[in-house]
């Protein structure tokens, strides 16, 4: 099992004596250790069948059934409504018998019995996500898809109906069943989750319920395992595969389903995989970036809104070809359709693709002509990692204590009132920075979970955890209230969110934002505007937000565009 905990983190718990680490994970706030179950609300047809799953939830984990009786169960219910198989489980269809053939499992009466919905899309593949709990899907990446994203991905294909078609981490078969035009027996999945391809299977059968074939739907690791599926070439490669760590290996598990993926496609075979949209910007996934655009054709990449249960990260579809690349992709959204240039990304430091509108563009190019400076000869600094947050903080103030701020306390300009207080001993912390950043006369600190820059000002030398971060700028020419000014304005959060497209704020982004040279005269109008908010603890000033629109000539125009786009 790999473990929840990196080596550096073992290493400072040895330091500082932490015993019965086990024991103190699963106390910790961590979705890889939840044993919560979560509904996943998106992924029903009707909503109004919410309350009778969380029935069957609640009598399944009274009764502590397996879930692969559960599962089979529902499943033999579901063939026998559809007419594949008679009261007694006897097959009325070949296609069942072949399915029943494989499993020695005894179906459970009160399931068959249980009054379960029949206007759900995915039954089966609902009522195992509602049975998992929250660490299980997070340490698997076991989301499955929405119907819609589904519908939107697989739509317009276009293949022949005996086009090859691959699911390589296929869940309970959504994207397969989604080809419901298509010869079944051209269709295959492969999954690690022994349980999912049992769904898979069962909903191949009731979706092709008038067609005799055998689903080819197979259990194996995709990655590692050399099997008769790496002979083949498709010519569609269709996913949603484990993001992150939850593949259980790396920082870059869907990285490593795209490379092989694309070595399976046939000559001008399609892929569309759904993706983190880290996939797009981030440095580390750097290495995959160069792998599509140096020998695919990146077709299009569709921007969705979030709609997995639990999963906080914004995602997007990923449509490639295998054809050699051209200069330009389309970008999709909700509201808008364009073009984008390759060019563009290839030119850009770690290959980002930062999906930017004409206007978009225009603005960032207004604000890069007037870049004089950056943040990048400024003084950065981490939030504090206590290693032992439930027994080193207070929340109330002991003698000797000192207040702590999080990111949840940083409001745009100034601080609201520390709720933790910790006894500060740097031999008893996992991580620091050095004294004279913390005791600093005056800093900058920001949120780190966020998707755009939120910064309040500290003169009182006061310490923060590590859900914020601490920068003392070194501008030319800038107070530190005025660099705090920019930072805060609309413009700037326009900038790193259409630049970087992260929800986390981090320093090496940071260092790239467009500082301009300014008169002493600006810089004391705005350090003046910038004290007023923080002595009278507002957020906004129309009066900042104006002028620093009107020094970068901003459009009324593309002030709307700003303002419509952070919200």
């Amino acid at each position: 099992m790999t473990p929840l905990i990196s080596t550096a983190t073992q290493r400072n718990w040895k330091k500082l004596n932490v015993r019965s680490a086990e024991n103190k994970l699963t106390k910790r706030a961590n979705k890889r250790c939840s044993v919560k179950k979560i509904i996943p609300a998106e992924y029903f047809s009707d909503l109004k069948n919410i309350p009778v799953l969380e029935t069957f939830v609640r009598l399944a984990e009274q009764k502590k059934y397996p879930f692969n009786r559960i599962l089979f169960s529902v499943g033999i219910k579901q063939l026998q409504q559809a007419g594949l198989i008679d009261e007694t489980f006897f097959p009325c269809k070949k296609n069942a018998a072949s399915l029943l053939s494989e499993y020695d499992i005894k179906p459970i009466k009160e399931i068959l019995d249980f009054p379960f919905p029949d206007n759900e899309n995915d039954l089966l593949g609902l009522i195992y996500q509602c049975l998992r709990s929250e660490g299980e899907k997070n340490i698997t990446g076991a989301y499955y898809t929405p119907q819609k994203i589904v519908s939107r991905m697989a739509g317009g294909f276009g293949g022949a109906e005996n086009s090859l078609i691959l699911d390589p981490c296929c869940g309970s078969g959504a994207f397969l069943t989604g080809f419901d035009d298509h010869d079944p027996s051209c269709l295959f999945g492969v999954d690690i989750d022994p349980l999912a391809v049992m769904i898979a299977k069962f909903n191949m059968i009731l979706r092709f319920k008038d067609k005799d074939f055998t689903p080819r739907i197979f259990c194996f690791d995709f990655l590692n395992d050399s099997t008769f599926i790496n002979a083949l070439r498709f010519d569609l490669i269709i996913t949603n595969p484990p993001w992150g760590a939850a593949a259980g290996k790396d920082s870059d598990s869907f990285s490593d389903f795209l490379k092989k993926s694309f070595c399976l496609l046939a000559p001008g075979g399609r892929l569309k995989f759904l993706l983190p949209s880290a996939f797009l910007n981030v440095k580390s996934h750097r290495g995959v970036r160069d792998f599509l655009i140096d020998n695919f054709r990146v077709e299009k990449i569709t921007v969705y809104p979030a709609d997995f249960t639990g999963v906080i990260t914004p995602y997007v579809s990923l449509d490639a070809s295998n054809e050699p690349p051209a200069d330009s992709y389309l970008v999709q959204t909700e509201k808008e359709s364009y073009s984008s240039s390759l060019h563009t990304v290839k030119e850009s430091k770690n290959k980002i693709f930062a999906l930017l509108t004409q206007r978009d563009k225009k603005i960032l190019e207004k604000a890069a002509a007037l870049k004089a400076f950056d943040l990048s000869q400024s003084i950065w600094g981490l939030g504090i990692v206590t290693g032992d947050n439930k027994n080193k903080l207070r929340d109330v103030c002991e003698p000797g204590a000192e207040p702590i701020y999080t990111g949840k306390e940083i409001r745009p300009y100034f601080l609201n009132p520390a709720k933790k207080f910790l006894h500060y001993d740097r031999s008893q912390l996992q991580q620091t920075a050095k004294d004279e950043i913390y005791r600093a006369p005056e800093k900058l600190v920001y949120k780190f979970i966020s998707d755009r820059p939120v910064f309040a000002y500290d003169d009182t030398g006061a310490l923060f955890l590590n859900s914020a971060n601490i920068l003392i700028p070194n501008v030319p020419g800038m107070s530190i209230k005025t660099v705090l000014g920019f930072l805060n304005a609309e413009l700037f959060q326009f900038i790193y969110m259409k630049s970087f497209g992260d929800i986390k704020i981090l320093k090496s982004n940071l260092t790239l934002l467009p500082f301009p040279r300014i008169t002493p005269e600006t810089d004391a109008f705005l350090n003046t505007e910038v004290d007023r908010l923080i002595r009278g603890r507002q957020t906004y000033s129309k009066t900042i937000q104006d002028f620093i629109y009107d020094f970068y000539k901003i459009t009324a125009a593309q002030r709307q565009h700003i303002q419509e786009t952070l919200k």
